[in-house]
């Protein structure tokens, strides 16, 4: 553990990232005047809903003039529902280990020549004729559906339509995976419900007019039905068009997993001892597999919606996987539009996730947990989404450092300031695993960090005393530099042990600079 200090003169500047195009959520099977979404989920259209009802229907200008005057249209702090309470996690009613090799079973149904596609039975017969048996069979029917299936929209949804098209909507793959399972013996169920797909808000219940959704659970022992979702396995829709990407995620599940993102119309498909009802299902976090892997916990139980306090800052105290590494984002609803990294900082030690963000204005925002495992080079994939209301807006100032290389095991206590004050000394207090030196880099110069204390405590109480809560910001006359981000530079030791950070205090000549932490 260590602290240090060094001068700043000028704030940090950080860039918002452009907004993004605002995603319309439409149905699978509805009629063209629909929209599609990334996931398939859907809504129907202002024309679809007056045929349906028998009325005239509407001009195109006539229903987007109400769709404008329904967003632009102010919102009432009464009319926001409370926010929920905690629910207790989910709890399957029984765990079956399936932890089986399937890779035999994978190569007969990717390597499967497209001329056995004729019929249902001709492809279980060539499953059969590999030396596959019981939920084998239903892995190769799983498995060879996802890679040769596509998404399209329209048509008959019936077993040979959809093989001879090589595509179809939701209820077209069930429909697909019943039938394959039905020539090899195997027990399925046809679930309708809903499903928080990637255009879904969270803490959205859905009404009479969102679309049901489709999927499939297959009976793994007597009476024990655990679910299948072929199309979202296959891969996912945008801007209407089909984009294959396989997740394994999707083929039998744990009942206790799959309830964040699938909500059966029937309690007993939940297959949970503790059922939910969508309302309470629709105030769960939205989750990807990433959440499991990761092994995020809520320490009060689950919930995702929350508020923030009356400065308007949501403060959230997660458990996390110590292997994987972790930041966030802040999404704003209206317009969709992603901010500058500087709202939110994830601060992470051991198995201790402590999320803090702001928000710059009134109203509803998407708050983002994104996650890796440690090292890895990839891009972050996001592990949950929770929805935040603000009542405090904050403004456009930046409110947390960035931080840029999430792999480093950096751990920054403070400052917790996206811009440190002109002319003031700041004071950091961070832990870097490994390191028997840190310094700061302010412009091109390398400013060495003096420890002070090891003790957490007694740096607390010193620190308390010797700095002010809020130090009044002094011009400095400065020579002008090419703004440079600021870094902890570490000289490593054994990577076994892990030695606390120096505490410095160290004051380098004033420069310009911009405020961030590596």
């Amino acid at each position: 553990m260590g602290c240090g200090s060094s001068t700043a003169t000028s704030g940090a500047t950080v860039m918002a990232e452009s907004p993004t195009k605002k995603q319309e959520t439409t149905d699978p099977t509805a009629p063209k005047e629909s929209l599609q979404n990334e996931e398939g989920v859907v809504a129907k259209t202002e024309l679809d809903k007056s045929a349906e009802n028998g009325d005239k229907p509407q001009t195109e200008e006539a229903v987007k003039s109400a769709e404008l005057t329904e967003v632009c249209a102010p919102t009432k702090e009464d009319e926001e529902p409370p926010i929920p309470n905690f629910v207790e996690p989910p709890v399957s009613v029984k765990d079956v280990d399936i932890s089986e090799d399937w890779s035999a079973a994978d190569s007969v149904a990717v390597d499967c020549p497209l001329t056995i596609r004729r019929t249902v039975k001709h492809l279980t017969d060539h499953f059969k004729s590999n030396d596959l048996a019981g939920l084998h069979l239903a892995r190769a029917a799983f498995r060879w559906i996802t890679c040769h299936i596509q998404w399209k929209q329209g048509g008959s949804q019936e077993p040979d339509s959809v093989l001879r098209k090589g595509g179809g909507e939701d209820a077209g793959f069930c429909s697909l995976f019943a039938a394959m399972c039905s020539e090899c013996g195997l027990n399925t169920k046809t679930v309708s419900g809903y499903v928080k797909d990637s255009g879904y808000i969270p803490g959205t219940v859905p009404d009479s007019n969102t679309v049901k959704q489709y999927w499939n659970t297959l009976e793994v022992e007597p009476g024990v039905f655990l679910t299948v979702d072929c199309l979202r396995a296959a891969g996912f829709v945008r801007n209407g068009k089909f984009e294959p990407v396989f997740s394994e995620f999707f083929w039998l599940p744990s009942p206790s997993q799959i309830i964040y993102s699938h909500f059966p119309e029937q309690a007993e498909d939940q297959g949970c001892s503790n059922t939910y009802t969508l309302e309470q299902w629709s105030a769960l976090p939205k989750v990807t597999d990433l959440y499991f892997e990761a092994n995020l916990k809520m320490p009060d139980g689950l919930r995702g919606i929350f508020g923030t306090n009356d400065k308007g800052i949501l403060e959230l105290n997660i458990t996390g996987c110590p292997n994987m590494v972790f930041s966030s984002e802040v999404i704003r609803l209206h317009p969709k539009q992603k901010l500058s990294q500087s709202y939110s900082y994830v601060s992470h030690e051991n198995e201790t996730l402590t999320l803090m963000s702001g928000y710059p204005e009134n109203g509803n925002f998407v708050l983002r947990i994104l996650t890796k495992k440690r090292g890895d080079s990839g891009a972050m994939k996001t592990a949950m989404e929770l929805c935040v209301r603000c009542g405090v807006g904050r403004g456009t100032d930046s409110l947390y450092p960035v931080i840029v290389d999430h792999n480093r095991q950096f751990h920054l206590i403070g400052p917790l300031l996206g811009e440190l004050a002109r002319g003031t000394t700041a004071y950091f207090h961070c832990k870097v695993k490994g390191a028997s030196q840190v310094s700061v880099l302010v412009d091109e110069d390398i400013c060495a960090l003096e420890k002070i204390s090891d003790n957490r405590s007694t740096l607390e109480k010193e620190l308390k005393d010797s700095i002010p809560v809020e130090p009044e910001s002094k011009p400095v006359e400065t020579t002008e530099t090419t703004p440079t981000t600021p870094s902890v530079e570490s000289t490593k030791e054994d990577p076994a042990t892990e030695t606390p950070a120096p505490e410095a205090e160290v004051t380098p000549a004033p420069v310009e600079t911009e405020t961030a932490a590596e």
